[in-house]
C-alpha cells in the first residue's frame, strides 16, 4: 500500500530539495525557467517571464529557525535578485515564520520597490499535496511502492526476463494499469501505451512541463537510420523533435534498443516498439499574440491580419508555434531559434471550400496587399519583426487577389446590411458576382450608372389622364422614373435589397396603344425609347445604414 506522502523537509539534502521544489514550480507554472547555479544564479533559482515583469523564486532548504547565518544568506540573495529588476520575488523555504522572523523579513524587503513574499512550509505542504508524485519521486524514492507495483503486474519478477523483454515488455495484458500507476509516480512525464495500426505497441512519453527532459531523461535509445529516403526522413523528423519539440514517430525498424527509465528503478529494455516523441507543449501557446502586417513602400501598414496560436512545442534549440487566422485560410509557423537568437516566419494561403465572408475578408485583403507589392512583417508579443521574404505568392488564391478581396467585401457588406449571415462555397457564377457587387453598392447609397434600350409601362384607366398630361404634345418626355422591389439570390439564399428607382435621360414615345385583351377595359401600354442619351441611374429609395 502507498504510504504517507508527507515530506520530512529536515531529512532532505539541499540538492534534492532544490530539484524537487523547482519541478513543483515548473508544474505550477509551465513557462518557468530553472537557472543553473554552477556559476552563481544571481539570486534566481527559478524565474518566470510574465507580462507584468520578471518573477523570481529563491529556494532555501533550511529547516528549524531562521538564524543569523541563514538571514544573511537570504539578504544576499535578495540583493542579487534586485539587480534583475523583478516584478516579484519569492523566498521558498520549509519554515513557517515566527512573529520575530516575519518582522525581520518585512524590514528586509521594505526598501525594495517590488513585491516580496515568504512561501513557507504550509505553502509547500499544500502544493505538494496537490502534486503528490513530486514528493514520491524526490522525497520517498518509491521503495515503499515496489510491492504494490509488483502486485499490479501479477507477481512478475522485476528482473529482466530472458530475451531482454523486461517488466513492461511482458505485461502487455495489464498495460493500462501499468500506465496509470506510472503516471501517479512520475512528476516529470506522462506515459501512454497504445496499439499501432500494424498491430505493434507504441510507447508515448509526454513531458509534464517544458524542460522536463533536462531534469530527468526519460529513456536511452539506440537508433539506426539506413541511408534511404525513409531512413533520412525519419532521422530529420527526430532531429526536429529534439530541436523544437515537434511530434515524430520512429518505426520499430529504426530502433535497435530502448531502455526506459521509469520510477522505482523498474526500467525495461523494449524491443519491437514504435516510439512516439514530442508534440504540443500544454500552455506554451496561451499568451502568444501574433499579427501579420503588409507594409507599403512608404512604411505604412496597408493590411493587418491577427493570428491565433493553435499549438506550440519546444525543444533544445527553440520553439515552434503554429497559428491560423479566424477563417483558417492563412496558416503560419513561427520558429524561435534560441541558439542563433533568431525568429522567423513561414505562411501560406489556402482557399477554404466553405467559409463565412466576414471571416475570410481580412485574410483576402492581406493577401491582396502582398500581391500588390507590400512587404511582409509580423508582430510577435508586441515586437515587430521583418520585413520578411514572402516567397512565391500562393497559387490557390482565386483569380486576381485584389479583385477577389473587393468581391468578398461586397458579399460581407451585403450580409451585414441585410442581417442575413450564412457560409458560402467558393464557386460563384459571373452573373451572381455582378448582382452581389451591385446590391452592395446600392445598399451603401451609391447610384449605379447604366444604359437602357426600351421601356414599356402599363397604364390603368384611372391613371391615363395623368400620363397624357405629363406627355403633352411633345414626343420627348423628361424626368422618366420607374422602380420596383429588388431581391437577389446568393447560392440559394434570397436576399431582399429594397425598392430601387431608375431615373432615365429624356425619352421618346415609341407607341401609346390600348390593350384590347387587357383585364381592365381602357388599359394602355406606353413604350419609350431613348431620345438622345440612353443612360439610366439606379438607386435605392432609402439606403441602409
Amino acid at each position: 500500500m502507498i504510504g504517507s506522502n508527507r515530506v520530512h523537509w529536515e531529512s532532505l539534502g539541499r540538492e534534492v530539495y532544490e530539484d524537487m521544489v523547482a519541478v513543483l514550480i515548473s508544474r505550477l507554472h509551465p513557462e518557468a525557467q530553472r537557472i543553473d547555479g554552477s556559476g552563481g544564479d544571481g539570486g534566481r533559482d527559478v524565474q518566470i517571464q510574465t507580462d507584468d515583469g520578471l518573477v523570481i523564486y529563491q529556494l532555501k532548504s533550511q529547516t528549524g529557525r531562521m538564524d543569523r547565518s541563514q538571514r544573511r544568506q537570504v539578504k544576499r540573495s535578495l540583493i542579487s535578485a534586485s539587480q534583475h529588476s523583478p516584478a516579484k520575488w519569492f523566498l521558498v523555504v520549509p519554515i513557517d515564520p515566527t512573529p520575530d522572523e516575519l518582522e525581520w523579513f518585512e524590514q528586509l524587503v521594505v526598501a525594495y520597490g517590488f513585491e516580496c513574499r515568504w512561501l513557507g512550509k504550509t505553502w509547500l505542504d499544500g502544493e505538494m499535496a496537490q502534486k503528490p508524485e513530486v514528493a514520491r519521486y524526490y522525497a520517498h524514492g518509491y521503495r515503499y511502492e515496489l510491492s504494490e507495483f509488483l502486485e499490479l503486474l501479477g507477481g512478475i519478477n522485476p528482473d529482466p526476463l530472458p530475451g531482454g523483454a523486461g517488466v513492461l515488455g511482458t505485461a502487455a495484458g495489464n498495460a493500462q494499469g501499468i500506465v496509470d500507476h506510472l503516471n501517479r509516480l512520475d512528476p516529470h512525464f506522462e506515459f501512454a501505451i497504445s496499439t499501432t495500426p500494424h498491430g505493434g505497441p507504441r510507447v508515448t512519453v509526454i513531458p509534464r512541463y517544458p524542460g522536463a527532459e533536462k531534469d530527468r531523461p526519460p529513456f536511452s535509445v539506440a537508433l539506426a537510420f539506413p541511408d534511404t529516403e525513409e531512413g533520412t526522413s525519419a532521422q530529420q523528423a527526430l532531429q526536429a523533435t529534439f530541436d523544437y519539440g515537434t511530434a515524430s514517430v520512429v518505426a520499430p525498424e529504426f530502433i535497435s534498443e530502448v531502455v526506459v527509465n521509469v520510477p522505482a528503478g523498474l526500467g525495461a529494455v523494449l524491443e519491437g516498439y514504435e516510439m512516439a516523441l514530442g508534440g504540443p507543449t500544454p500552455g506554451l501557446a496561451d499568451d502568444v499574440r501574433v499579427a501579420l502586417k503588409a507594409i507599403g513602400s512608404a512604411g505604412a501598414v496597408e493590411a493587418q491580419l491577427p493570428l491565433v496560436a493553435e499549438e506550440a512545442s519546444s525543444g533544445g534549440r527553440g520553439a515552434l508555434i503554429s497559428l491560423a487566422d479566424k477563417s483558417k485560410a492563412v496558416t503560419a509557423e513561427i520558429k524561435i531559434d534560441v541558439s542563433e537568437l533568431t525568429i522567423s516566419l513561414n505562411w501560406a494561403y489556402s482557399q477554404p471550400d466553405a467559409y463565412s465572408p466576414l471571416d475570410l475578408l481580412p485574410a483576402a485583403r492581406f493577401a491582396a496587399a502582398l500581391e500588390g507589392g507590400a512587404q511582409l512583417a509580423f508582430d510577435f508579443n508586441g515586437e515587430t519583426h521583418g520585413p520578411c521574404n514572402t516567397g512565391p505568392f500562393p497559387s490557390d488564391v482565386p483569380g486576381e487577389a485584389a479583385r477577389y478581396a473587393d468581391f468578398l467585401g461586397h458579399l460581407a457588406n451585403l450580409q451585414i446590411k441585410a442581417s442575413m449571415f450564412f457560409d458560402v462555397r467558393h464557386d460563384f457564377p459571373s452573373e451572381e458576382v455582378t448582382a452581389i457587387e451591385q446590391a452592395s453598392r446600392l445598399l451603401n447609397g451609391e447610384t449605379l450608372e447604366g444604359t437602357w434600350q426600351k421601356l414599356s409601362m402599363i397604364v390603368k384607366p384611372e391613371g391615363r389622364d395623368t400620363v397624357e398630361a405629363a406627355l403633352g404634345d411633345s414626343p420627348v418626355v423628361g424626368n422618366v422614373q420607374s422602380g420596383g422591389d429588388l431581391a437577389i439570390v446568393v447560392q440559394g439564399h434570397e436576399i431582399p435589397v429594397g425598392r430601387v428607382v431608375d431615373k432615365l435621360d429624356p425619352a421618346t414615345v415609341l407607341s401609346w396603344e390600348e390593350l384590347e385583351d387587357g383585364d381592365t377595359p381602357g388599359t394602355t401600354k406606353l413604350t419609350l425609347v431613348p431620345a438622345e442619351s440612353n443612360k439610366v441611374a439606379r438607386s435605392l429609395e432609402t439606403a441602409r445604414a
